[in-house]
């Protein structure tokens, strides 16, 4: 249905070295995503098509699974799958219905987009009178004898089925727009309500800093913020009603304030656990506007220290990761793989250095024993789910046990990474916040 979610699915569960993944749309096959994982990039093109993609579509550069967000009917069609390298096609055919209520059109597009709302009439000739309303005012008004009037403040008519273009829409274009069509034998009413929304707005932060959602307006009647599909703050203007709510695991307890002037939501001492898609929705008497958020949410480097021969554990402070598809732990300022973890099925590609070092935990920690100076440097984490991605961050500092380990090559190594890093540490996260936000 119209303002729905799609996700293609390609079946993988990695995209391997080597693997080119494209994604085309149409009878012309016009590429629309690409994974390419000899040049490591995903992308998407949404420049094709008129635009009718823009802002719409999301690749998973892991997986190669494309995501259409509030999908419109112009997106029915074929849609081809070519795995490059597993010489894979696929084909998805997506069809897509229009939302009606109560004899209402629901419509919903882009801020900016065209929207074209149809009188669905073959012809238009054997109408005496074709009108078109929004709200209580005439924008268009003409019958057989006359020509069709011409482009006016972005809305065109189509001169042969009388169906209604509105280009680069603005806020104060969304509402409920009215058709009649008047013949000597009968007449056709249409009713249909455009509401707006933007681009998805990334957001990213630093543990412990506010973070503010924008609704960008002082002209509402509601507002609703969701997160997770649970409602958690709402403000009724009429009652002057200001709600928060928390969620059933208690994240946003005490966390949680509303702007009244401005219908803006502050998030205060974020933290990861806050990660994720947030929706915003503003009613008022005229239209509907919806907009989207994806925060992220970093945490500070944990410092560690451990001697020579001894053990360290590197925590997730997840108690289940059933929930997250993925989980990756990489290591130095390569990135090197370390292992990987799909659900519950545990799939290690460990480099020479920790063979038969490496203790795998449940919530998805990593302990490594026997500690040797080729082990200092940054450990990384990164945990998947369909709806976020979480990211911490480790830096393991090697010592001596006894003299004789400083004849270790190694060791001085380990000393000068851990020299680099201690004059950062004290302004090392005002750092990362001014560049993050």
């Amino acid at each position: 249905m119209e303002g729905d979610s799609v996700t293609l699915h390609t079946s993988l569960t990695e995209v391997e070295k080597g693997l080119v993944i494209d994604w085309r749309f149409g009878p012309n096959n016009i590429l629309i995503a690409r994974v390419n994982s000899v040049a490591n990039t995903a992308n998407v093109y949404t420049d094709v098509i008129g635009e009718s993609f823009r802002g719409r579509l999301h690749i998973n550069q892991q997986i190669g699974d494309l995501n259409i967000t509030n999908i419109r009917k112009e997106h029915s069609g074929l849609y081809k799958l070519s795995i490059h390298g597993k010489n894979i096609d696929m084909l998805y055919n997506v069809s897509v219905v229009s939302d009606k209520r109560d004899g209402l059109e629901i419509v919903q597009v882009m801020k900016g987009d065209y929207v074209i709302l149809h009188t669905d009439a073959a012809e238009i000739q054997k109408y005496h009178l074709i009108q078109w309303m929004f709200g209580n005012t005439v924008i268009c008004s003409f019958n057989k004898t006359y020509q069709v009037p011409p482009i006016l403040n972005k809305v065109e008519v189509d001169r042969d089925t009388g169906s209604l273009k509105i280009k680069s829409i603005r806020t104060e274009q969304c509402g409920t727009y009215n058709l009649q069509m008047i013949s000597s034998t009968h007449t056709i009413q249409k009713r249909f309500n455009i509401t707006i929304f933007d681009e998805v707005k990334p957001i990213s932060a630093m543990e412990g800093d506010s973070v503010t959602l924008n609704s960008d307006t002082k002209i509402y009647d509601e507002i609703q913020f969701e997160y997770d599909d649970s409602i958690i703050a709402a403000i009724n203007r009429a009652s002057q009603n200001l709600s928060t709510y928390d969620v059933p695991d208690g994240r946003f307890r005490d966390r949680l304030k509303l702007d009244n002037q401005t219908g803006s939501l502050i998030i205060i001492d974020i933290n990861t656990q806050h990660t994720g898609l947030y929706h915003l929705h503003i009613f008022n008497s005229r239209h509907t506007v919806h907009k989207s958020f994806v925060v992220n949410v970093c945490n500070a480097v944990k410092y560690v220290t451990v001697k020579v021969g001894e053990s360290f554990t590197l925590d997730t402070g997840l108690t289940d990761i059933q929930e997250y598809g993925q989980l990756l732990w990489r290591f130095g300022d390569n990135d090197t793989l370390v292992s990987k973890t799909n659900g519950t099925d545990p799939l290690f590609s460990i480099p020479e250095r920790f063979k038969d070092r490496i203790l795998y935990h449940e919530n998805g920690s990593l302990t490594i024993k026997d500690t040797r100076f080729e082990h200092a440097g940054s450990y990384r984490i990164e945990i998947s789910s369909s709806r976020k991605t979480l990211l911490k961050r480790f830096s393991v500092l090697v010592t001596a046990s006894t003299v004789s380990d400083l004849e270790h090559p190694g060791s001085i190594a380990a000393m000068v990474f851990e020299w680099n890093r201690i004059p950062q540490r004290a302004g090392q996260q005002g750092k990362n916040r001014s560049h993050l936000i």
